[in-house]
């Protein structure tokens, strides 16, 4: 990757160089933001969420521990019963809340070929400026992962069934806009 930006390669994060450092630095987000951006079969999962005695302050009933390696809750049980993410719970009127969520996977033998092109191309996104300096670069690589995430996202057995998964940075600003209605 490191190559491709016109640099030397890095064999572990844990070199002794400025650009291991600058990857590692930049890693750990980077793979969680990749995470985040589609729901990828290998960091899918569930839960049953456990109750938090006492209740919200106001609003809810009722709030649930979300599991510590929760980044990002794709849907409820109930998926008509409205319910609230803040920090690490979920707060609604439920009784009991289970969830589908994409989780932190951290050890990268679970991650797959798709998502391992993607982190890449993110990777490569993020790092132009500290490496090269070049701005051109960086939105260059920026459109390369937008492809990678198109391309995977057509052809790898983890989106089946997601043709109408939006990139979450796409939906419509109009529809979460407190302005909306300021025309």
């Amino acid at each position: 990757m490191l190559v491709e930006l016109g640099d030397q390669t890095v064999t572990a994060l844990t070199d002794d160089s400025d650009r291991a450092r600058a990857l590692n630095a930049i890693y750990a987000d980077s793979r969680d933001q990749v995470l985040s951006d589609f729901p990828w079969a290998f960091a899918v999962t569930r839960a049953t969420l456990a109750q938090i005695a006492g209740s919200p302050v106001w609003g809810f009933t009722r709030w649930y521990q979300l599991p510590t390696d929760t980044i990002r809750v794709l849907e409820t049980q109930e998926p008509t019963a409205p319910w609230r993410r803040e920090a690490d719970r979920i707060l609604t009127d439920l009784s009991s809340m289970a969830i589908k969520y994409i989780a932190r996977i951290t050890d990268p033998v679970k991650f797959s070929p798709g998502f391992v092109r993607a982190l890449v191309a993110y990777l490569k996104w993020r790092l132009p400026i500290t490496i090269t300096g070049s701005l051109n670069k960086q939105i260059q690589y920026g459109a390369e992962y937008r492809a990678t995430i198109a391309q995977v996202r057509g052809s790898d057995e983890e989106f089946k069934g997601l043709e109408q998964w939006a990139w979450p940075q796409e939906q419509s600003f109009d529809i979460y806009s407190p302005l909306r209605d300021v025309r």
